[in-house]
């Protein structure tokens, strides 16, 4: 059984090393960047669903005050916001 990472609220460096190390060959996680651990995290989570990757993107944006790219991927996207599920 493979490990469990806790987030209650914030993920942490340490819990992202720990997603690279799972994730990647040993030779390869030194190089790997964490935003590219956390999109293949988001993408096996929906079970690699496009639309709802795009969502989970506009919540990012949202919650960073980045409204108006939300709007613009909603706006070139629409079938993303169709059926949220």
């Amino acid at each position: 059984m493979g490990t469990i990472i806790e987030i209650t609220g914030t993920i942490t460096k340490g819990q992202v090393a720990a997603m690279k190390a799972r994730m990647f060959m040993p030779e390869y996680v030194k190089q790997a960047k964490d935003e590219e651990a956390l999109g293949i995290a988001i993408s096996q989570y929906t079970e690699w669903d496009g639309g709802a990757i795009l969502r989970t993107l506009c919540y990012a944006l949202e919650d960073a005050n980045f409204h108006g790219e939300c709007a613009e991927i909603q706006e070139k996207y629409p079938w993303a916001f169709e059926k949220e599920s």
